[in-house]
């Protein structure tokens, strides 16, 4: 997944966009993933992460 996150967030940074993410399942993997990325801080990666505990 490293490597798509490389150039996830270099093909973000060339076009001068961002990308948001919701996550649940995964806990906020894909975002540390994007933000453990050199570069990848730097406002390109923003995500929520929401958690319920079952009834």
């Amino acid at each position: 997944m490293a490597d798509v996150a490389r150039a996830l967030v270099a093909e973000l940074t060339a076009r001068g966009e961002t990308v948001a993410v919701a996550e649940s399942l995964t806990g906020g993997l894909v975002v540390a993933e994007l933000v453990g990325v050199p570069g990848g801080q730097c406002g390109r990666a923003r995500g929520e992460s929401w958690h319920t505990r079952p009834r």
